[in-house]
């Protein structure tokens, strides 16, 4: 951990840095209310440990997060930084790889308004706001799915420290498993209608508490959400004040969701007022009350709605447009298509999904060269499947591989055609051998085709083209293509057994196996050491060795110009070149 300012520009100024490691463990991350304890973020964001015994206790604290893993390896990096000295924050990334990538996002921010004076702990006045939240984000590939969370802390206000701020955000993607192809986003929650499948998050909706004096307090809600189906968005706020025996209120309330395709929309919007006064009378406490309130309900298109008006001792409704709630009007199949569908080519894919090698060519020549131990691809369809057929291969193959049917209730949401209407929806695989003469064979028998079942939006694969909230998001175990493999792969080879004798080896000594050779120690003789080395340049000159010394020198790239200028053959020419080849060895020990 390093605490000190590192410099940057106002809105990323950076004020500390932290880095991790581990090796064989893994992270169990923590929930978003967890963040500010976590010991990482702790330690990062508070002063450095300096005690030898804090250092003990923060990897105590990691244990139960960072336990043992085998083949995992973690790498953390974190950064501390404020953005124009009002908001504080730090984030820490933590990467996990080895037998499984994932990718961990920690954060916590504060924002404080108007911020500390440089140098006090306390300030001047009294914070206009301070708002503190956390955010924790996972990506996990193995898991398929992307998820990010995050939350306001209880301690943050507004205003006020009486006037309470809570809430919390999420976004969901699922790109593989169980739920792939969904998603989710919501601040603050979801329309009070809408049956939240399991698998979505729940969250806190954003709220304000407000206590603003011991006769009045104020309360208030929002929330707003994106799924496969509809998009909702709503709140609440609600008034109280009492007074001895008076009390009085206001309540208002709005919720709407929207269908985009085919465009539909619902709204309810109401309002309450009301008041009351207790009194004693002949013991016993009566209360008096007054209460009006006004409900609107709209729907379309067309335009059309409700309005009802509530009186203490009477209420009534009034209707316009429409009689009844009408369904969203029905697209015929080219509206569909072009508003739902891709391209004509798009509709059905194939990929290899493993054992490719390389591709040779490009286009419609592409040749792809695969490993048949491990090949195997996917052949898919974007619109559910009812009905599938391939040679060999059927729906009776997806009951025999121990696979559960795939649901085929299903129709088309937005051309109201249910399950009885849509009929056809038949999916067809031909597998062909091209021989040498241009003929075709059927291949089906050799390969083995398993069942890809996901889970489809109702709003776009329902039976009827309602928005209701509280219907299913998604139609689940729905076939939508087959992952296509040999049914017969080549089987590994068999290693035959080494006895163990053979591997068996003990250690051999091996006497005398080197022997100190003695030397001479040389004394060099200013008189007699030039002409005895210049004596023995001029006998070693034979034609072979001249023969032998061309050749080096050709190794070592001189031309034959080159070489033409140095001939040791004439002693008396080569005089001064010899020296620049032959250097006497100046030995000072008695044994090499």
């Amino acid at each position: 951990i390093l605490n000190k300012p590192l410099g940057g520009p106002p809105f990323f100024f950076i004020t500390g840095l932290a880095l991790g490691f581990a090796y064989n463990r893994e992270l169990i991350p923590p929930t978003v209310d967890e963040i500010p304890q976590f010991p990482l973020v702790r330690a990062a964001i508070n002063r450095t440990p300096a005690d030898p015994a804090e250092l003990i206790a923060i990897q105590q604290d990691l244990r139960p997060s960072i336990p043992p893993k085998v083949g995992r390896i973690l790498l953390a990096v974190g950064i501390k930084f404020t953005s124009f000295k009002i908001i504080e924050s730090f984030v820490l990334l933590v990467v996990s790889f080895g037998d499984q990538f994932i990718l961990d996002l920690f954060g916590i921010s504060t924002l404080v308004s108007p911020p500390l004076p440089p140098g006090r702990s306390k300030p001047l006045v009294p914070p206009l706001a301070q708002i503190r939240f956390a955010i924790v984000a996972r990506f996990a590939p193995a898991e398929g799915i992307l998820q990010v969370e995050g939350k306001i802390l209880p301690d943050s206000y507004l205003f006020d420290r009486d006037c309470r701020l809570s809430g919390g955000f999420a976004f969901y993607s699922w790109f593989s498993g169980a739920y792939a192809g969904d998603f989710v986003l919501t601040v603050g929650g979801y329309h009070p209608r809408f049956r939240v499948p399991d698998h979505y998050p729940r969250v806190d909706p954003l709220a304000l508490n407000w206590r603003i004096s011991k006769n009045l307090s104020v309360k208030g809600s929002l929330y707003f959400a994106l799924t496969a189906s509809a998009i909702m968005a709503g709140g609440r706020l609600e008034a109280n004040w009492q007074s001895g025996r008076i009390r009085a209120w206001f309540v208002a309330y709005a919720h709407f969701i929207v269908s985009w395709q085919p465009y539909f929309y619902d709204a309810r919007i109401g309002v309450n007022l009301g008041g009351s006064y207790s009194f004693r009378i002949f013991r016993r406490t009566r209360r008096i009350s007054i209460q009006v309130g006004a409900d609107l309900h709209i729907w379309g298109p067309k335009f059309s709605g409700t309005a009802r008006v509530r009186l203490r001792i009477v209420s009534f409704t009034v209707r316009f447009g429409s009689r009844s709630q009408q369904k969203p009007p029905a697209l015929d199949w080219s509206e569909f298509k072009q508003s739902f569908l891709p391209a004509d080519q798009d509709v059905c894919t194939l990929a290899v999904e493993r054992g490719l090698l390389h591709k040779i060519g490009e286009g419609d020549a592409e040749l792809l060269i695969v490993n048949p131990k491990d090949f195997a691809f996917t052949a898919s369809s974007v619109i559910p499947i009812k009905a599938a057929e391939s040679g060999q291969v059927s729906r009776r193959r997806q009951t025999a591989s121990g696979i559960t049917p795939a649901t085929t209730t299903f129709g088309i949401a937005p051309m109201d055609v249910n399950n009885r209407e849509f009929t056809e929806s038949n999916y067809r695989i031909s597998l062909v051998k091209i021989e040498e003469d241009g003929r075709e064979s059927p291949q089906g028998s050799a390969f083995e085709c398993v069942p890809i079942a996901k889970n489809v939006p109702t709003g776009l694969w329902g039976e009827s083209n309602t928005t209701d909230p509280t219907r299913e998001g998604l139609i689940n175990n729905v076939l939508s293509g087959y992952t296509i493999k040999p049914a017969n792969p080549p089987k590994s080879g068999i290693t035959q057994p080494i006895e163990r004798k053979n591997l068996a080896y003990d250690t051999e000594s091996v006497l005398d196996a080197y022997q100190w050779q003695s030397g001479s120690r040389f004394t060099k003789n200013e008189e007699t050491d030039e002409d005895a080395r210049e004596q023995t340049i001029g006998e070693s000159l034979t034609a072979k060795t001249v023969d032998a010394r061309t050749q080096l020198l050709k190794g070592l790239g001189l031309s034959d110009a080159d070489i033409a200028g140095i001939d040791l053959a004439d002693f008396e020419t080569a005089k001064g070149i010899e020296q620049a080849f032959i250097i006497a060895p100046q030995l000072e020990t008695a044994a090499v």
